[in-house]
């Protein structure tokens, strides 16, 4: 069974509609494998030395530059929907967004459209690879005994459960990537409520193509 529930989980990646890229986002349109950056705190204690320091470095470079071109990393301070994220989207362009749904590991989602198709597109996949685990599970319920039927029943319930939860509209979406906007506008974005950090390179580069970017989930331990 768990070769079979594995074969599942990972039949997604074979769908084209939506890149994905795994908790720490290497941009798209890299030309080679290494790295040209990172931005987000480093795993460990001291994410909150991280933060005070980067919004420290972004109000000192807006002032005197606050024309300059800049991509940014942009976490939330709490779990939105597709709506109220693209409320904040601070001028440029929003390439990608950070999302966690339910019973789902964090991922990242390149947008080729607005944050609600993405969602809703990513939904429908993650429903259907959830319903066709169920379905499995239903025909091994057809020779289980004892334990294992019990066991398999409560697998079952639990994905019925988490299927229902599995929306585009869920409050799901915990950090923005955005380019080419500038340093003035993303200073004035980390004064919007619902930002916890507006994580920008230094120095500023417009674009992030190659970049690492590791966003803070909502609720996460800074240290």
């Amino acid at each position: 069974m768990k070769a079979f529930l594995h074969r599942w989980r990972w039949a997604v990646f074979g769908v084209t509609a939506v890149v994905l890229i795994a908790a720490a986002y290497l941009s798209y349109g890299a030309t080679t494998s290494k790295v040209a950056g990172v931005l987000g705190p480093t795993p460990g204690p001291n994410s909150s030395g991280h933060i005070a320091a980067q919004r420290a470095y972004l109000a000192r470079v807006s002032k005197s530059h606050p024309s300059t071109a800049s991509g940014a990393l942009i976490s939330l301070a709490r779990m939105m929907r597709a709506t109220d994220a693209e409320a904040l989207r601070p001028g440029g362009k929003l390439t990608a967004i950070f999302v966690r749904f339910p019973t789902s590991q964090p991922e990242a989602l390149k947008l080729t459209g607005s944050i609600s198709d993405a969602m809703n597109e990513r939904a429908k996949q993650l429903q259907g690879v959830v319903q066709a685990e169920i379905s499995g599970l239903r025909k091994e319920l057809g020779t289980a005994k004892g334990a294992q039927r019990a066991q398999t029943q409560s697998m079952i319930a639990q994905r019925q459960s988490g299927l229902a939860q599995i929306t585009g509209d869920c409050a799901c979406i915990y950090a923005l990537v955005v380019e080419r906007s500038t340093l003035g506008k993303l200073e004035a974005e980390q004064e919007t409520a619902g930002v916890r950090l507006v994580d920008v390179p230094d120095p500023p580069v417009a674009t992030l193509q190659g970049w690492q970017l590791t966003p803070i989930i909502p609720g996460a331990r800074t240290g």
